[in-house]
């Protein structure tokens, strides 16, 4: 377990502040933040990279004043750091030969890891004339070859292009569960933490925003900066009109139209609420089709005024008839597959009628 509490470093023009995080033993945990949130800083300070202000425990123990390599941590850096003028073989023992392990420990070490990364057909190449992908693998080796209790990422898969990451995250899957060490992966990737992370914390301006389960933080943003990492492009704020707590509703007008929202307790008339709603939860609904209940509270009309392909989905961008505001290019975005656009003889100019789902509609704590 790696038990962080009320961890701050200064680094000049930038910090880290009152960090409280706790990442659960053999748990994948992944941190996600935009450049710059202090991510890599914070794998830093727990390396033992940098002098810190809090308290930093490793399985119980307090490890804050204690040198890196007393940490017992596998330590992954975003540009892997292998040495070029040495093997791979030569990269992934170094760290077995600073601990003087005994060669024939140290030979089944070296065999369980480079059979479990599919290593053993270029042990003697160098690093120089390795793809992105083995660099990867090698670093990883090297890391966990002394067998450490915790295994630290830094943004491993960045420089990879999408096909060579989505194949490295599946192996990295299988790779924890047979291995089954606590780790900390950092990553600015959505798809890469939602993919990977047992549980992810949302860190921004070198904060910890939020944490939990993926989908709790995706369909649950704290606030609105946590939405907008989340590509959460619906939100909206509207002044709240009437509700009804036993009916489990809030009406709200919203720019030119009105929307119903889920009931939460301390609501007040006249007064603002902020709220969001996921793409892939704005549904366009099929003509001559009965319209389902649950879709029938938000129902609006108008038209896609633009339309962007991305392979296997579609992002839609929605106008509804009654808006009058010119400068608003579009009300909502919609997020579905590529067979339901077709499906649905979807294109840019059409009018269609979409409904906003009130039980998946979010109010921001704020």
């Amino acid at each position: 377990m790696i038990d962080i509490r009320n961890l701050s470093v200064n680094l000049g023009d930038f910090f880290i502040k009152d960090i409280n995080l706790t990442v659960g033993d053999k748990k994948y945990f992944v941190i996600l933040g935009p450049t710059g949130a202090g991510k890599t800083v914070l794998l830093e300070c727990i390396a033992g990279l940098h002098k810190t202000k809090g308290r930093i425990f490793l399985n119980g123990t307090e490890v804050t004043d204690l040198p890196p390599e007393k940490r017992n941590i596998g330590y992954v850096p975003q540009d892997y750091a292998l040495f070029p003028f040495l093997s791979v073989k030569e990269n992934i023992t170094s760290g077995l030969r600073a601990k003087k392990i005994p060669e024939a420990k140290a030979a089944q070490m070296i065999n369980r890891i480079t059979s479990i990364l599919d290593l053993n057909k270029i042990m003697e190449r160098s690093p120089r004339n390795l793809s992105g992908g083995e660099k990867q693998r090698v670093a990883l080796a090297r890391a966990l070859v002394t067998e450490p209790q915790f295994l630290l990422l830094d943004e491993p898969y960045s420089s990879l292009d999408a096909c060579m990451r989505h194949q490295l995250w599946v192996q990295m899957h299988n790779l924890h569960r047979e291995l089954k060490k606590t780790c900390l992966h950092i990553t600015h990737d959505l798809e890469e933490a939602f993919t990977l992370g047992e549980e992810i914390a949302v860190m921004i301006n070198g904060r910890i925003e939020q944490i939990g389960r993926p989908e709790e933080v995706f369909y649950h943003p704290r606030n609105q900066e946590v939405a907008r990492l989340l590509e959460l492009g619906n939100i909206l704020r509207g002044e709240v009109m009437d509700f009804d707590r036993t009916d489990d509703r809030i009406k709200v007008k919203c720019k030119d139209y009105y929307l119903t929202l889920p009931y939460r307790d301390g609501v007040q008339v006249n007064k603002e609420l902020s709220f969001c709603i996921a793409p892939n939860e704005v549904k366009v609904i099929r003509e001559g089709r009965p319209i389902r209940d649950s879709l029938k509270d938000n129902l609006f009309k108008g038209r896609i005024v633009n339309s962007v392909s991305h392979g296997m989905s579609y992002t839609l961008f929605f106008k509804t008839g009654d808006s009058r505001d010119a400068e608003t290019k579009y009300d909502f975005e919609i997020k579905l597959p590529a067979h339901s656009y077709l499906k649905l003889n979807l294109a840019e100019g059409k009018e269609v009628m979409v409904s906003l789902r009130r039980k998946a509609i979010h109010i921001f704590e704020d």
